[in-house]
């Protein structure tokens, strides 16, 4: 009896962030921002914005992974809990 142990499928990158198509949740994040930014002003903010959102998302794809999240924490967008305010200077744990 055979229980699948010769062969069998993993998930191969399990500590990977999801991804739907070919962005994660924080390039869809800027994307829908991007777009509901470019609806509410209107005009010519589709020639600025669209590429502004793809250039952001190369470069978060060229650092380390929790960048984007980092950034909006030092701006003061986001709280990541169980950690000081940015303005800690000295860290104790």
């Amino acid at each position: 009896m055979d229980y699948g142990f010769n062969e069998g499928r993993l998930f191969r990158y399990p500590h990977q962030p999801i991804q739907i198509f070919w962005f994660d949740r924080d390039e869809w994040l800027m994307l829908v921002v991007s777009y509901i930014a470019s609806m509410q002003f209107g005009g010519i903010t589709w020639a600025i914005v669209f590429p502004l959102s793809i250039a952001a998302i190369k470069i978060k794809r060229t650092k380390g992974r929790g960048f984007f999240r980092h950034t909006l924490y030092r701006l003061g967008f986001v709280e990541i809990y169980g950690y000081p305010n940015s303005s800690a200077k000295k860290l104790e744990e």
